[in-house]
């Protein structure tokens, strides 16, 4: 697994369960999925992400998306 899957992976499971989380036990869950979409639109948008610089030097193997 790439490093690039696996960021786009932890923010789809991060939206889906605080969406979830906000449908059963508050509604403020919701600031969770805006916060994680946020940062995903800004790591699209300027080509970096601190979770992706941290996952390669952990050994992780880069992809096209976070070089």
């Amino acid at each position: 697994m790439t490093v690039d899957h696996f960021v786009f992976m932890l923010t789809g499971v991060l939206v889906v369960a605080s969406l979830a989380l906000a449908v059963h036990l508050s509604v403020y869950w919701v600031w969770v999925a805006i916060f994680a979409v946020a940062n995903l639109a800004r790591a699209a948008a300027s080509g970096t992400c601190p979770q992706a610089r941290l996952l390669q030097r952990l050994g992780m193997r880069p992809g096209p998306t976070f070089c």
